[in-house]
């Protein structure tokens, strides 16, 4: 869906989402260098509360002599699980850096050879396709395994651990309580909901999936498809029991950058800081924040918002939805000015350093499967292989053709999308793959800057006084 007055050239995607009924069963933040003393870092250090500079979350340094008692790891300390009640599968997870106040966190560990870069890319366990940890809001509980959440009172989300960049994905969510329904021992009054949709990094964790121009969701409970807040007649309503399958699909290949334009933001460029967080090596960099054009868009769509839509008509055992949105917004940012993108890092002669925002892709940039859950509602998560519902081979054949058909025969024979539990072993390689650009470029850097100061402690070395030879 293409909004009048875009801010930005749209990307000719498509996003679909298909419903089955499964009972036939201002942002500016100094560091301080570690010394002899180590400062403190205005990270989270309470959980579940707003975060406040704290001595459990420390900027580490950069010199692998001040390192090397720390031990390397390859998988994450972090987190541990704490049951919401006894006996309940979804918990708590401590300690824990959740992405908030427009930072965001990514684990680390040292990488235990004397190279340029110190820290290193680490995964978290499990390591394979879920919900993600630290990307999600603290009210959104979670399973140990990260295939089941269970929100909280207010509209809450959560976005999983690999973004999709290019290609064709699919994905099954199943509906363990929503579509307005509650438990028969619940005290609120309003019953469970659910969106299911596709987001941005942009897009916010404290609100609904489609609740501005960077993500596009589905209702439960009146089937409606959701962006810039704006409600639309799309498809079926969905419930408890029900199975969500969402497919998106992106240019293939995507857009290499302009080798010729240093400012073209398809350019990979990560801008992130290493920090301790209670004993675990983290990653902290802004978030990529919302640009005012696409504000300004909001603020248009909102005076235009229709103030009701037209009520879709009642499920069926299983139907194909059709295509809810083409022509997504591209996930790269904006194209920032010169005098903006080429800022350098300053430094404060104590030592502090600012973070500065990114104007390029980082590598995390894309679009992510976002679940949004209000009033304790839950939902499972399969990203495949195996799906309770497998669509056919050529998803979008069936789309365009406008097809409806429940018993189209799923096929994996020459399938054209994948499974979307394929593409976190892809982004895993992808972040390894850029911290071995950066190890790289840090040490020839290094030593371009060693070799003229080596040279100039030669030149300035005084000649040698002379010998009672030389004086004969």
């Amino acid at each position: 869906m293409e909004a009048p007055g875009s801010p930005r050239e749209a990307s000719p995607a498509v996003a679909v989402l298909t419903v089955s009924n499964l009972h036939h069963a201002g942002k500016k933040r100094k560091h301080a260098a570690m010394t002899s003393t180590a400062a403190p870092s205005p990270a989270p250090s309470d959980r579940g509360g707003t975060p406040n500079p704290g001595n459990d979350n420390l900027v580490l340094p950069t010199r692998h002599t001040d390192l090397s008692s720390r031990p390397r790891l390859t998988i994450s300390r972090h987190p541990q699980f704490v049951p919401i009640v006894p006996g309940s599968p979804y918990c708590s997870t401590e300690p824990l850096c959740n992405n908030r106040l427009n930072f965001r966190y990514t684990p680390a560990g040292l990488t235990g050879s004397d190279t340029g870069n110190p820290f290193r890319t680490i995964e978290s366990a499990p390591t394979y396709f879920r919900v993600s940890w630290e990307d999600r809001s603290p009210f959104v509980k979670v399973t140990p395994d990260g295939l089941g959440l269970k929100g909280d009172k207010g509209f809450r989300s959560a976005r999983c651990n690999a973004p999709v960049r290019e290609g064709k994905w699919y994905m099954e969510v199943k509906i363990e309580l929503g579509g307005g329904e509650k438990r028969s021992d619940s005290q609120r009054v309003d019953g469970s909901c659910v969106r299911l949709g596709w987001a941005r990094r942009e897009a916010p964790l404290n609100g609904p999936v489609g609740l501005d121009g960077y993500s596009y969701g589905y209702r439960d409970k009146t089937g409606e498809k959701v962006h810039l807040s704006r409600p639309r007649p799309y498809a079926k309503p969905f419930k408890s029991g029900d199975v969500v399958g969402m497919y998106i699909s992106l240019p293939s290949p995507r857009r290499q950058p302009n080798k010729k334009d240093p400012y073209d933001p398809a350019h990979i460029k990560r801008e992130r800081i290493a920090i301790e967080y209670k004993g675990q090596e983290y990653f902290e960099s802004f978030e990529y924040s919302q640009s005012k054009e696409m504000l300004a868009l909001m603020e248009a769509h909102d005076r235009g918002k229709a103030h009701s839509s037209t009520p879709a008509p009642p499920p069926t055992k299983k139907s194909a939805t059709g295509i809810a949105f083409r022509d997504l917004y591209d996930f790269l940012p904006l194209r920032t000015p010169p005098n903006k993108a080429h800022e350098k890092k300053r430094s404060h002669k104590d030592g502090l350093r600012e973070h500065k925002e990114n104007p390029f892709d980082d590598g995390s940039l894309g679009y992510y499967p976002m679940i949004s859950l209000y009033n304790g509602a839950e939902v499972k998560l399969n990203p495949g292989p195996n799906f309770d519902f497998p669509p056919p081979s050529d998803i979008d054949a069936v789309l365009v053709n406008g097809s409806a058909d429940p018993d189209i025969k799923p096929s994996f024979d020459g399938a054209k999308w994948r499974p979307l539990c394929e593409r976190y072993s892809e982004y895993i390689e992808e972040q390894f793959a850029l911290d071995k650009l950066e190890d790289a470029e840090a040490t020839t850097t290094k030593k371009v800057k060693v070799q003229p100061i080596v040279e100039q402690q030669q030149e300035d070395q005084p000649e040698p006084a002379p010998t009672v030879k030389q004086v004969l």
